[in-house]
């Protein structure tokens, strides 16, 4: 299994470019974490997008010594983050204890930590919630 994103909020679409956004309902595990965080929530505005290989992408560009701003999978985060949304980020089916954080820093320290975990597994567990 890939890595898995979830994102909860409006954003421009030209702004993910050749990404595909796919909206609630899914039909498949996302579905029931969209259940699990967000039961009683409005649900139009859930959507995904393909991230998985920009992640060993970017896995890949660190090691080779590229720094990590130069990414693409950070380049999409820096625009995702311009808006008001939740993002939760998981591998596999482990997704009921992910680590929340409030500040894009710290998010995206979190992606560059699941990036570069000394296992090589170049999984993102990590939960971010805009503060307005």
């Amino acid at each position: 299994m890939s890595e898995l994103i979830l994102c909860k909020g409006k954003i421009s679409l030209e702004k993910l470019g050749e990404n595909k956004i796919v909206y609630y309902p899914f039909g498949d595990i996302r579905e029931e974490v969209c259940l699990f965080y967000w039961k009683d929530k409005n649900k139009d505005d859930i959507w995904t997008v393909e991230i998985d290989h920009y992640l060993t992408e970017a896995q890949v560009q660190i090691y080779d010594g590229v720094e990590y701003e130069k990414t693409k999978i950070y380049c999409i985060f820096k625009q995702l983050l311009e808006y008001d949304l939740e993002i939760i980020m998981w591998y596999s089916d482990f997704y009921d204890d992910i680590p929340i954080v409030y500040s894009e820093q710290n998010f995206l320290k979190e992606v560059l930590n699941g990036i570069t975990d000394k296992s090589g597994m170049c999984e993102v567990y990590v939960r971010y919630k805009h503060i307005k």
